[in-house]
């Protein structure tokens, strides 16, 4: 569990997420770093497995989106919430950029060059001053789209992901009929 921050002032308390979000836009991973513990719970839905653990693993990770995003730039808006016990932050953000770079690996998707434009919020846990645990929500189905990693609704490639999908729920409903179970 994390420690307080309640003795900190409304004013660094509005300052944290600008701060954060600008060390995020400007690709400088020791600045970025600098605001979590050595052993940092990381959860972002773009991370493969969901999450990962430690400041090393976060950088490698964040230079990884630097490179598919070279101009990706984070923004907080609105003003950050402290919980009830003081020991967690949240704060909304708008993010965008050009999926340039190499893919996103996993899952392999190749740059297309087109323009993203998502929102989120991120809740912060606190160890003394820095973030142990750093935890991203956005709907990913949107910025999927946005770099047509997905097709979007009503397009010939939506309807050609339903027909697959009924293909693949009728294949699994045989198996189980058959075995019991559906196999691996």
């Amino acid at each position: 569990m994390g420690t307080s921050i309640q003795q900190w002032s409304p004013d660094r308390i509005r300052e944290f997420p600008r701060k954060i979000y600008g060390a995020w836009s400007s690709h400088d991973s020791d600045r970025l770093v600098a605001f979590w513990t050595e052993d940092v719970a990381f959860e972002d839905p773009t991370i493969p497995g969901g999450s990962l653990r430690g400041k090393q693993a976060a950088r490698e990770w964040i230079e990884s989106m630097w490179r598919a995003v070279p101009d990706i730039a984070f923004e907080a808006v609105g003003e950050p919430f402290v919980s009830l016990d003081g020991t967690r932050l949240a704060t909304a953000w708008s993010c965008g950029g050009h999926f340039t770079g190499p893919g996103l690996d996993p899952p392999g998707w190749a740059p297309t060059n087109d323009a993203f434009e998502i929102a989120g919020v991120e809740i912060f846990e606190f160890e003394g001053d820095l973030v142990c645990d750093d935890t991203v929500f956005f709907d990913g189905t949107v910025f999927a789209q946005q770099i047509d990693a997905m097709p979007t609704p009503g397009s010939a490639g939506m309807r050609v992901g339903v027909l697959m999908q009924h293909f693949a729920a009728r294949r699994h409903r045989r198996a189980v009929k058959h075995w019991g179970s559906a196999p691996a």
